[in-house]
């Protein structure tokens, strides 16, 4: 779909964290991006996970663990994300601080209380698909 008016401004996706934690070097390993479908204002998306699709080079050199995309509210850094091709997703290994606020989201994870994640992103290519239709 050719939008310009939402090319350059980031998106967001919510998504169940299905995570996995390592509670002494305060790592939680998450899945953040899928192929599952999204209703937005305009129709269904559907981010591609295929090789060359996705650029997660900005997230690997300065990701920031941020608490609901506060900028003001870091939480902690991403120490290594990658697209799994094999499942359709991008995953990450986040390390949370140690400061209050950090640990209080923190045992929130730990506990089961947060279950969620949400990633921003800016879209590069946009494809419109017709219903029963497959992308080339």
């Amino acid at each position: 779909m050719s939008n310009s008016k939402n090319k350059e401004r980031p998106m967001f996706r919510e998504l169940r964290m299905d995570a996995a934690t390592d509670q002494g070097d305060r790592t939680v390993d998450l899945s953040f991006s899928s192929e599952a479908p999204y209703e937005r204002w305009f129709g269904t998306e559907i981010l591609s996970h295929d090789a060359g699709a996705i650029d997660l080079s900005r997230l690997q050199e300065i990701g920031v663990l941020l608490f609901n995309h506060d900028s003001a509210a870091p939480i902690g850094a991403v120490k290594s994300c990658e697209l799994d091709e094999k499942n359709h997703r991008c995953k990450a290994t986040v390390r949370f601080d140690e400061d209050e606020l950090s640990e209080t989201i923190y045992q929130k994870v730990i506990s089961g209380t947060l279950k969620g994640v949400s990633v921003g992103y800016i879209v590069g290519v946009w494809e419109e698909v017709e219903n029963g239709e497959t992308s080339p």
